[in-house]
């Protein structure tokens, strides 16, 4: 029988969402320092629409979105001579512009003229906020699953900003990590989930895996269609596959805390969902779950 936590409120929105959500971004990340001392709301929702930050599946597509990988390397070796500094001012240049035009491809194409994945992952850890939210937007739009854990650290970056951006850039990676057919067909099976129609995506989640083994969202997807059908034991083992490829994966840490919730793993989960806080320590609906499952033993 699955343990329940009665009156839980963090627990019921975490539920909610067992898997994270693939959502646009939140109010406060709209609300963008330009300049210190000045804060501008920004309506970006149409300039990040084809990026994706709006819809994980747009900003993952392999029609609206070009991965490092993808690009020659002629294009992208950086700006010879120029020290860490010198490159991040280049780049919150083309990010200070992208707030003021919203031209998405024209920081995208900035960025891939002038920066290698390396670089823009030196940035994230620099001192200069602006840096960190441009490279994090940059490696969002363009970056491989080698910028997977530099974007994953940035989950707890102290400022908000760039935790919301980095939230956003990780789902967009994750989905673009395959080869681009198989992006497709992980799309599709997400579709499929949105349906409502499981079965079919559990069928066409475990072709994409017997094709791709090493895809880790194929089987964070599959995880979420057996979690829809409440067969919480074989989703908990997708989320830990999940987790063997990809460690900066929240929504399979949450995912795999539900189930184990649900399979009356009270302690196990207690751990889950501890690591979770782990990767992201400013995540208040994370850390009162653990609060409320660590106060049933007092």
């Amino acid at each position: 029988m699955s343990w329940v936590l009665p009156n839980a409120s963090a627990l019921r929105d975490q539920a909610t969402y067992p898997f994270g959500r693939m959502r646009s971004i939140p109010e406060e990340a709209l609300i963008v320092p330009i300049l210190p001392g000045l804060r501008r709301r920004l309506d970006i929702r149409s300039a990040l629409l084809s990026s994706g930050l709006i819809c994980v599946s747009l900003y993952a597509s392999s029609h609206t979105t070009k991965s490092f990988a993808a690009l020659d390397r002629s294009t992208r070796n950086g700006v010879p001579g120029m020290s860490t500094s010198q490159s991040g001012s280049l780049l919150v240049g083309f990010y200070e512009q992208f707030l003021r035009d919203h031209d998405v491809d024209r920081f995208r194409q900035e960025v891939c003229a002038r920066y290698t994945e390396a670089t823009l992952g030196r940035l994230i850890q620099s001192t200069d906020i602006n840096d960190r939210r441009a490279s994090v937007l940059a490696l969002g739009l363009i970056g491989s699953f080698g910028a997977n854990d530099e974007v994953g650290r940035a989950l707890r970056d102290a400022d908000p900003t760039v935790r919301n951006l980095a939230e956003n850039a990780l789902w967009a990676i994750w989905f673009r990590a395959g080869t681009p057919e198989n992006n497709e067909r992980l799309q599709k099976i997400q579709a499929l989930i949105g349906q409502g129609q499981y079965t079919q995506a559990l069928s066409q989640a475990t072709k994409l895996i017997a094709d791709a083994p090493n895809f880790a969202e194929a089987y964070n997807q599959r995880a979420i269609a057996y979690f829809h059908m409440d067969r919480f034991e074989q989703s908990a083992n997708d989320c830990k596959a999940v987790l063997q490829r990809n460690p900066f994966h929240f929504g399979a840490i949450g995912g795999l805390g539900q189930c184990q919730l649900r399979l009356g793993l009270k302690v196990e989960a207690l751990e889950t969902f501890r690591l979770g806080v782990k990767i992201q320590p400013f995540n208040r609906s994370l850390k009162q779950v653990v609060a409320e499952l660590e106060s049933l033993d007092n």
